[in-house]
């Protein structure tokens, strides 16, 4: 057992020493490859760094630029609030004007209403007073003597109806000269609502025109505001990734620094652990020839296992004849109990053939005697 402690003791110091230059080789190859990885970050850090410096420029002046068209565009839309503005008040003005020509050519057109009332109630007027000088006349043909006062009257009849011919003719005239008056207003009007069609169509396309324009400097507008609080946010962005790149690039710096320290102690142990694999080579026949004994041992105490294993296989081999012979004893002894049945099941046939010839009580009797002999049997051939 002390052997083999020693054995296994040395094969574990053995294994770990092993497995502790494999890790250290692992870790030599790592730090290397983590000190290529880093020089090569490093430079990557420097050209996205000056990188970062060129696109910085470049987004200064394009907020230079941004800024000198949105300067642009606000001159562009105060000119065209300028002549919306002028547009807006040539349309009110003509609107204006167009109203104080409608306003006029009502009244006009209420005054030739009301001349053309007053010529109506003057006929009316006439026309009763010729009706009541024909009356007159008519009284006064019919009198004995017409005398002055019919001449007094037709005089007066004629005169009136002169004077009515005369007022019709004059109204007649003044109703010609409105109804003239009426149409050269209403062909004004016309030529006036035209006009004033035509510069509401104007207006309101100059108007549309001036809200497009003014909708699409709005646009323009907000694009370059967005583009400039986007050239703004990115470039705090790029200098914020700038300083983020700066300090990765010291914080790897510092992991070169203590990549390189690992290195040299890794280096220092891989020596250690070499020497120490030189001294267990040295050590190896040594451990081999203990190693041959242990095996030695080993193999003397499998003999001694295999033959236990043997002698405790006879031994149930004989265990196994033993039960066997007791099985055939028992089955001797079941044959035996089967013959005993046989016989006493024929002694109950002819106990029941005599018990046929004899009298009742006999019978009962000879029952009695039979159930009690069975009784005792059975529990004989239970026991």
């Amino acid at each position: 057992r002390d052997l083999t402690a020693r054995l296994e003791d040395a094969e574990k110091r053995l294994l770990a020493l092993q497995q502790d230059h494999d890790e250290n080789s692992k870790a030599l190859d790592q730090a290397t490859r983590d000190l290529e990885a880093a020089r090569a970050e490093t430079a990557q850090v420097t050209n996205r760094a000056d990188a970062l410096d060129r696109e910085l420029a470049e987004t200064k002046q394009a907020v230079a630029d941004a800024t000198a068209r949105i300067a642009e565009a606000e001159e562009e839309k105060a000119a065209l609030l300028s002549s919306k503005s002028t547009s807006e008040t040539t349309l009110h003005e003509k609107i204006a004007a167009l109203k104080n020509t409608q306003h006029e050519t009502a009244e006009q057109l209420e005054r030739v209403t009301a001349a053309k009332d007053a010529v109506e109630s003057s006929l009316q007027a006439l026309t009763r007073a010729v009706q009541s000088h024909v009356g007159v006349c008519a009284t006064a043909l019919d009198a004995p003597e017409p005398g002055a006062d019919l001449a007094a009257s037709l005089t007066e009849c004629t005169s009136a109806m002169h004077k009515v011919v005369a007022d019709r003719n004059a109204a007649e005239r003044d109703a010609a000269s409105a109804r003239a008056d009426f149409e050269r207003e209403r062909s004004i009007n016309q030529k006036l609502a035209a006009t004033l069609d035509e510069a509401n169509a104007d207006a309101h396309g100059q108007l549309l025109a001036a809200q497009r324009d003014a909708a699409e400097l709005k646009r323009r507008l907000g694009q370059e505001e967005r583009a400039r609080a986007n050239a703004a946010a990115e470039a705090t962005q790029q200098r914020a990734d700038a300083d983020g790149l700066r300090a990765t690039l010291a914080t790897e710096r510092r992991e070169r620094k203590a990549a390189t320290t690992r290195l040299v102690d890794a280096e220092a142990r891989i020596a250690e652990l070499k020497a120490e694999v030189h001294a267990i080579d040295d050590r190896k026949d040594e451990y081999k020839t203990e190693y041959l004994k242990a095996k030695q041992i080993f193999k003397e105490c499998d003999a001694l296992r295999i033959d236990e294993h043997r002698k405790r296989k006879a031994q149930q081999t004989r265990y196994r004849a033993k039960l066997q012979s007791y099985m055939d004893a028992f089955d001797d002894l079941k044959k035996h109990y089967d013959e005993l049945r046989a016989a006493y099941e024929g002694h109950g046939k002819k106990a029941r053939s005599v018990s046929r010839d004899l009298g009742e009580h006999h019978m009962q009797r000879v029952a009695d005697i039979v159930r009690s002999t069975s009784k005792r049997q059975e529990e004989d051939a239970r026991r």
